[in-house]
């Protein structure tokens, strides 16, 4: 089994009205798909009363051997995630009505810890989103590999 692996996810970001005096909306993420879906980059996927909800591009979620504790912590939670950060891009025009988000994915990653790095400096937007069902899979699978491994010991 490889030390590392890969999977591909398409990750949804949301604007949402707020009631607020000092801004009129929030972005956040709220989901990822597995795989790359045949979508283009921020095209909307579906909106309602206050908000709408976008496609923002296909990501990579990397898995390592060495912090297979860290997802193995996060699939036995009460509800496995995956966490979404997000950063201001640098040289966005504030002003820039073609711009459809003003913030850019910068991580997604199933560790909580590696998610957790990114609150200390306040700049980012961190989410969770719910783990689609064909993801915990494949990472219960790199998961499960390594417990194996290290049951029997090295070769």
């Amino acid at each position: 089994m490889s030390a590392a692996t890969s999977i591909q996810v398409g990750v949804v970001i949301a604007r949402e009205d707020v009631d607020s005096k000092w801004e009129d909306y929030v972005w956040r993420p709220v989901g990822v798909l597995h795989g790359e879906p045949q979508v283009g980059d921020w095209q909307e996927l579906r909106s309602g009363p206050g908000w709408v909800h976008y496609y923002a591009g296909t990501y990579t979620i990397d898995l390592f051997r060495k912090e297979t504790e860290e997802y193995k912590f996060n699939l036995e939670g009460r509800e496995p995630v995956i966490y979404v950060v997000l950063s201001e891009p640098d040289g966005l025009d504030d002003d820039d009505d073609e711009t459809p988000c003003p913030f850019a994915v910068l991580l997604v990653t199933a560790s909580p810890y590696e998610a957790a790095d990114y609150l200390d400096s306040g700049d980012q937007i961190i989410e969770p989103v719910p783990m689609p069902p064909s993801v915990f899979a494949l990472i219960s699978e790199f998961v499960d590999g390594f417990e194996v491994m290290s049951r029997v010991g090295p070769a």
